[in-house]
């Protein structure tokens, strides 16, 4: 795979992903070995040049073969990115844009939070979005993640999927509700019961 490190916001980077699923994403090994690595943030690192990220890249030594994502059919190879209904659905209310029809793609999901939208980026990497927020957006910066975009209200930040749990404890995701049981016999039977006092008295008013 021909590495190309990631543009954002004028900066040029890598992040960290085991599978070799991005031209920007390195496995540990690799990954490691990158100069100017902060420990706020454990899975990117960016640099001011283009130049500056693939020198970063060739002083780390050479990169071992990865896993290739898998051909559907005989469609061209899809790129891989976190599954939010099968990693956190059991926990987490998960939802799709109102206007999509078939709501099975992996990459229109999203957990909908008290303070923002958590979706998926790419490989291992989430981004969450706290637009209108700056108190939350101040927090998640001190958490040593990665800005994506920063404009006067809007923000959004980058994180692996590693950190869901110190990211959902800043935004709160919305919980998924317990289906409902249905009521018992015996809780039944008390409705039923009460019902049949209250027609008693209303009647014999």
């Amino acid at each position: 795979m021909n590495r190309q490190p990631l543009h954002v916001d004028g900066r040029w980077g890598w992040t960290r992903q085991e599978r070799d699923i991005s031209p920007f994403g390195l496995p540990s090994s690799v990954f490691d070995k990158l100069p100017g690595r902060s420990p706020r943030n454990p899975h990117f690192v960016s640099y001011a040049t283009r130049r500056e990220a693939l020198a970063a890249l060739a002083a780390a030594g050479p990169i071992p073969e990865g896993v290739k994502p898998p051909i559907l059919g005989r469609k061209a190879k899809t790129p891989r990115c976190v599954n939010l209904r099968q990693r956190f659905g059991d926990r987490y209310k998960i939802t799709f844009d109102p206007a999509l029809e078939v709501r099975g793609d992996p990459w229109m999901m999203q957990i909908p939070c008290r303070f923002g939208t958590i979706y998926p980026h790419g490989g291992d990497i989430l981004a969450v979005e706290c637009d209108y927020h700056p108190g939350i957006a101040a927090r998640i910066t001190a958490l040593g993640l990665y800005e994506r975009q920063s404009g006067h209200s809007e923000r959004t930040f980058l994180f692996h999927v590693d950190d869901f749990a110190k990211v959902a404890e800043v935004v709160k995701p919305r919980r998924r509700h317990p289906p409902r049981k249905g009521r018992t016999a015996a809780e039944m039977a008390n409705v039923r019961a009460q019902s049949l006092r209250k027609s008693a008295i209303d009647g014999a008013k």
